[in-house]
């Protein structure tokens, strides 16, 4: 797993600084959605591991104003048996 440090000096070392143009990258608003759903995958899969029967299936979800996201719903084997 890479850790949120490495992710964010890689993240910094990509964009420019405020100096050179103060405005949010045009994808910024991307480029959020993927670490956050990257980091919440990486959450999952450790607890998966130290679990080792525990499996996250993904809901994904939309609002009908707009917008949406996923949820990871956590199960256990010893639930459904």
């Amino acid at each position: 797993m890479t850790s949120l440090v490495t992710e964010q000096r890689e993240v910094t070392q990509n964009s420019p600084t405020a100096t050179e143009n103060p405005l949010p990258p045009a994808d910024s608003r991307e480029r959020v959605k993927q670490f956050v759903q990257k980091l919440q995958d990486d959450i999952c899969q450790g607890l998966e591991q130290l679990d080792g029967k525990a499996r996250f299936q993904e809901d994904n979800w939309e609002r009908a104003e707009g917008g949406g996201g996923r949820t990871p719903d956590f199960y256990r084997d010893l639930f459904f048996k």
